[in-house]
């Protein structure tokens, strides 16, 4: 499918912005903090999915 042009605007209707943080990467991989309870829940659901495939 072709993508918008540079003049489209999705709706957005009741989202949030998610504020830019500039973050450097210059530390080592395991410094950062990627926790995020959203990436918990979809890791769950991901892995009860790949579960019921096997079981």
């Amino acid at each position: 499918m072709p993508l918008p042009d540079d003049i489209f605007t999705y709706e957005t209707k009741n989202l949030k912005n998610i504020p830019y943080e500039a973050v450097g990467l210059e530390g080592a991989w395991d410094s950062y903090d990627i926790q995020h309870e959203l990436t918990d829940k979809g890791l769950v659901k991901f892995a009860a999915d790949w579960n019921s495939l096997i079981a």
